[in-house]
C-alpha cells in the first residue's frame, strides 16, 4: 500500500555525485513535468517480510530478495517509521537489493531517522552495475542527526542493470532507521503519440554512443519528453541534440523566453547561467528550436534550458540557421514528419564583437567553429524506420560559427559524410547499411 506521493519525492532534490563531494540540495521545490513518462522501479516500505536479528541474511521483502547485514526489520516504539516497519542498521551494517532494475534511474528517494533517542549516525546511498561488486557512491555521506523522519530525493541519470545498497558507514554501535526506499525510473520517448506508434527521439540512433554514466562526462545523455542529447562537461554545450516533429508539437504556446541552468546536471558540473552569455558577441543559439515546441508551455520552456544553447554568432543564428529552422516546419506542416539532429564541432567563432572567440565564462563554454544539422523528411504515416528507403529526402547542412555567413541555408548544404568525417560520430546506424551509406552520400538540391 503506498504511504505517499512517489512524484513529491522530487520536491527535495539531491543533484546526483559518485564523487563525495558535498550534496546540493534544492531550495526551491522542483515540479517534476515529466511524471507522465516516470514508472516506479522499486518501492520498498519494508511492511513486507520479518528478520529479528542482525546476523547476515537473505529477506524477501514486496519489492524482491534484499540482503540484511547487521540490519534488521525493526518494529519497536523507539523505531521511527511509516507503517509498523522500518529497516535498522547498526555498526557498519547495510541493506541491499539481491536484483538488479534495468531501466533509466531517475530519482531515488529514502526517509531516514536515528533510532530512539541513540547518538548521531551517518549513512550512504550506493550503487553498482550488472554483477559488479564493486560499490559506487551515489549520495553523499548523510549525517542522521534527529528522530523524526526526514526525506531525501536524489536527481539521477544512470542506467542499465542496477543495485542499490544502503549502507552505514561512521562504523559506532549507533542505530539508524530506513523507510520507503523508491526508486523512479524514465522512459525514452516524446510527449506527442505519431499515430501508433511513440515517437523516439533518437529513432535513427544514437551517434556518438552518449550514455547516462557520470563517468562519462564529455559524452553524457540527456534526455526528456521533448529532445535528447549529448551533452559535454567540460564544454558546457551539447555535442549534438536530436529530435523529431509532427504537426501535433505545434500549437498556440508562446515563446516562453525564461532562459535557465540546467539543475538536474550532476553535482559538481559548470551549469551554464542564462548570463553566462552576456557582453560576448554570441546569442544563445537554441538546438532544438523554440519554434519547434509550441504544443505547450511546458514543451517551449523546455528548449529554454541553457544545455540546449551554443553560443551562435548572432548573423548565424538569426540569418540561415533561422531560415532552415523555419523550412523545416514548413515541410511539416505540408503533411510530413522530420527527425532532426544538429551540433557542432571545433573551437572558435566569430561574433558580433568581430574577433575570433574560443571559450566564454572564463574557459568553461566553448565556442564552436561550425554548427550542422541533419534532416530527415518522411510522410506522415507509421513504422517510420522501415518507411526511410534510399530515395527518403535528407538535408544535410554545416555553416561556420561567423558573423559574416551568408544569408541563404541552401549554400551550406553538405552530406552526412563529410559531417561524420568532421564530429567522428555515426549517423544512422538504425537503419540498414545499404541505405545508411546510400543517405549518407546524398546531397540536397531541392
Amino acid at each position: 500500500m503506498l504511504k505517499f506521493n512517489i512524484f513529491s519525492y522530487v520536491a527535495l532534490a539531491v543533484l546526483f555525485n559518485v564523487s563525495g563531494a558535498a550534496c546540493k540540495k534544492a531550495d526551491d521545490p522542483i515540479i517534476d513535468a515529466d511524471k507522465n513518462t516516470r514508472t516506479v522501479l522499486i518501492e520498498e516500505t519494508f511492511e513486507k517480510g520479518t528478520k529479528a536479528a542482525y546476523s547476515e541474511a537473505t529477506i524477501n521483502l514486496n519489492s524482491g530478495s534484499w540482503i540484511f547485514n547487521d540490519a534488521l526489520i525493526g518494529n519497536l516504539t523507539g523505531d521511527n517509521k511509516n507503517g509498523a516497519n522500518a529497516a535498522r542498521i547498526r555498526n557498519n551494517g547495510y541493506l541491499y537489493t539481491n536484483f538488479t532494475t534495468a531501466s533509466t534511474v531517475k530519482t531515488v528517494s529514502i526517509n531516514y531517522a536515528k533510532y530512539t533517542n541513540d547518538a548521531d549516525s551517518k549513512f550512504q546511498i550506493q550503487y553498482s552495475l550488472t554483477t559488479d561488486t564493486t560499490w559506487i557512491a551515489l549520495s553523499d555521506t548523510i549525517s542522521v542527526n534527529n528522530n523524526t523522519l526526514n526525506k531525501l530525493s536524489l536527481a539521477v541519470n544512470i542506467t542499465g542493470q542496477v543495485r542499490f545498497k544502503i549502507l552505514k558507514v561512521d562504523g559506532n554501535s549507533t542505530r539508524i532507521n530506513i523507510d520507503d526506499f523508491v526508486v523512479v525510473g524514465a522512459k525514452l520517448g516524446s510527449q506527442n503519440q505519431s499515430n501508433d506508434n511513440t515517437v523516439n527521439h533518437i529513432l535513427l540512433g544514437n551517434p556518438s554512443n552518449a550514455t547516462y554514466d557520470i563517468v562519462n562526462a564529455e559524452n553524457y545523455l540527456l534526455e526528456q519528453p521533448y529532445f535528447i542529447s549529448s551533452y559535454s562537461s567540460s564544454k558546457g554545450i551539447p555535442n549534438w541534440v536530436s529530435w523529431h516533429i509532427e504537426e501535433a508539437d505545434f500549437g498556440a504556446a508562446k515563446r516562453q523566453d525564461d532562459f535557465r541552468a540546467n539543475t538536474t546536471l550532476p553535482n559538481g558540473w559548470f551549469a551554464v547561467q542564462s548570463s553566462s552569455y552576456s557582453g560576448s558577441g554570441f546569442d544563445r543559439g537554441h538546438m532544438c528550436p523554440s519554434a519547434d515546441r509550441t504544443s505547450t508551455v511546458e514543451a517551449n520552456s523546455a528548449t529554454f534550458l541553457m544545455t540546449n544553447m551554443i553560443p551562435q554568432a548572432p548573423r548565424n543564428n538569426q540569418g540561415a540557421w533561422a531560415q532552415l529552422e523555419e523550412y523545416t516546419r514548413t515541410q511539416v506542416k505540408a503533411g510530413n514528419e522530420a527527425y532532426v539532429i544538429s551540433g557542432t564541432y571545433g573551437s572558435g567563432g566569430v561574433g558580433s564583437q568581430g574577433t575570433v572567440t574560443y571559450t566564454l565564462a572564463s574557459g568553461k563554454i566553448n565556442v564552436p567553429t561550425h554548427v550542422w544539422k541533419i534532416i530527415v523528411i518522411l510522410p506522415n504515416g507509421t513504422n517510420d524506420l522501415t518507411r526511410i528507403k534510399s530515395e527518403t529526402r535528407i538535408i544535410a547542412v554545416v555553416m561556420p560559427n561567423i558573423n559574416s555567413i551568408g544569408s541563404n541555408w541552401r549554400d551550406y548544404r553538405t552530406n552526412v559524410k563529410a559531417i561524420e568525417a568532421s564530429t567522428g560520430y555515426n549517423f544512422l546506424s538504425n537503419l540498414s547499411s545499404d541505405i545508411k551509406n546510400s543517405l549518407a552520400q546524398k546531397v540536397d538540391n531541392l
